[in-house]
C-alpha cells in the first residue's frame, strides 16, 4: 500500500474514533504514527496483580518495501500497527509496560477492524 492510503485511513480512523496523533515521523523510507495515549479502567484481571492505573495507545509502522514506478507516489509500504499498554502498580507507580488483558483486545478490535477496512478500501479507490 502507498503511503498516501495509509495516512488517509488513519486520519478517517483519528476523526472517526475521536483519538489523537500524538506524534507523527515520516521519512523517506518508513514512517510512524504514535496515537495519544487514553486512559481506561483497571480490568478485573489487572486488579489482582495490584495494578492502579492503565492506559493504552495505538502505533502505526510503516516500511519501504518497494517502488511500485518511477516516482515516490508508487512506492510501497508494509503496514503494521501494534496496541501498547501500560500500567501503574502498587509496587511500582511509574507507568511500565504490562499484559494486555483479553477484555481491552476485544476494546479496541473496532478500531483496527476500521483501520484495516480504510486502507484496504484505499487501495481499490
Amino acid at each position: 500500500m502507498t503511503r498516501e492510503t495509509v495516512v488517509a485511513g488513519i486520519d478517517r480512523i483519528v476523526r472517526r474514533h475521536a483519538l489523537k496523533v500524538d506524534r507523527e515521523d515520516e521519512r523517506a523510507r518508513d514512517f510512524l504514527y504514535e496515537l495519544a495515549w487514553i486512559s481506561r479502567d483497571v480490568s478485573a484481571e489487572e486488579e489482582v496483580f495490584g495494578v492502579t492505573g492503565a492506559r493504552n495507545r495505538i502505533v502505526i509502522y510503516g516500511r519501504l518495501s518497494g517502488v511500485g514506478g518511477l516516482d515516490a507516489e508508487a512506492s510501497i509500504f508494509r503496514v503494521t500497527w501494534e496496541l501498547q499498554n501500560e500500567v501503574a502498580s502498587v509496587t511500582n507507580p511509574e507507568w511500565h509496560s504490562g499484559r494486555i488483558p483479553e477484555s481491552v483486545i476485544e476494546w479496541f478490535r473496532p478500531v483496527f477492524s476500521d483501520l484495516e477496512m480504510e486502507i484496504g478500501t484505499g487501495l481499490n479507490r
